[in-house]
């Protein structure tokens, strides 16, 4: 496990830039997306303020487009999907905001497949919901209806797309992984292994194996079916320690990349896993 710091008074969110070697990162303090190469020198900075007729409310996640080759940045508390190229100029806003009864109410995380669909997973309406990149609303995702022909509680903290297409995520509340097609059809539901708080991030590697992250700063990995195989970190200032687990991502290599947003002496840092 690798260490390093980063020149940023708040780093909150993290994304890689595919084969483009390079690295974007929110900046909460100073409300900017900026822009380093896989040296981890900045080549760029775009301030989010400077946009006009908007002010972040609530980021709570990057996704670099590999199809696209654009950044996306999702705005939660404003229901919005900020799109910027690689050069940091913002291209365009997407409003994800649909009326009832398929309107956002507590947007958790965020997933985008290789055929451009967003995923945006809902624990206030207990599903994921699915549009397309220019906002159009597609379907909701969500666990089988019960006998009185309502959704079930389905507390979705983390949600990704599978190599396959497929979507899986985290119910919080059941403990469990939750798998489902392209489509949005049911395909199972196991328990989720691990003495983890809540999953605050999942990632999907081309193994098929699952990298997650856990409120209580800690790593977790995971087969597709639920079965812990490793787990890596834990609080504290130390080596190999978080005190402030924001987001992970993989390189062009491959690494595993942890983002901790710490705000102490020692400053923010990146691991390599």
């Amino acid at each position: 496990m690798g260490q390093h710091s980063i020149p940023i008074q708040g780093p909150a969110y993290m994304t890689s830039l595919g084969k483009q070697a390079g690295f974007a990162i929110y900046d909460r303090k100073s409300e900017s997306l900026v822009f380093f190469n896989q040296e981890w020198a900045e080549t760029t900075r775009t301030s989010l303020t400077q946009i006009q007729g908007y002010r972040p409310k609530n980021i709570i996640s990057l996704i670099f487009d590999q199809v696209n080759k654009r950044i996306l940045v999702f705005d939660a508390g404003k229901c919005l999907l900020l799109i910027f190229q690689l050069d940091g100029k913002h291209e365009r806003t997407i409003n994800l905001a649909v009326e009832a009864p398929d309107c956002l109410y507590t947007p958790t995380s965020l997933a985008l497949d290789s055929k451009g669909t967003v995923y945006v997973g809902d624990r206030g309406e207990n599903d994921i919901k699915a549009f397309t990149l220019d906002g159009t609303y597609l379907f909701s995702i969500h666990l089988p209806l019960d006998a009185n022909g309502e959704k079930p509680r389905f507390s979705v903290s983390a949600v990704t797309v599978l190599a396959d297409g497929s979507i899986a995520a985290v119910d919080s509340k059941s403990r469990n992984i939750v798998l489902f097609s392209r489509e949005g059809r049911f395909l199972s539901e196991r328990p989720l292994e691990g003495n983890y708080s809540t999953v605050k991030k999942l990632m999907a590697l081309d193994s098929g194996e699952l990298i997650g992250m856990d409120s209580s700063q800690k790593l977790y990995k995971w087969s597709a079916r639920g079965k812990q195989t490793a787990g890596l970190g834990s609080e504290g200032p130390g080596r190999g320690q978080f005190t402030n687990l924001s987001d992970i991502t993989c390189d062009s290599n491959g690494n595993i990349m942890a983002l901790d947003g710490s705000d102490d002496p020692i400053g923010p840092a990146y691991w390599q896993v």
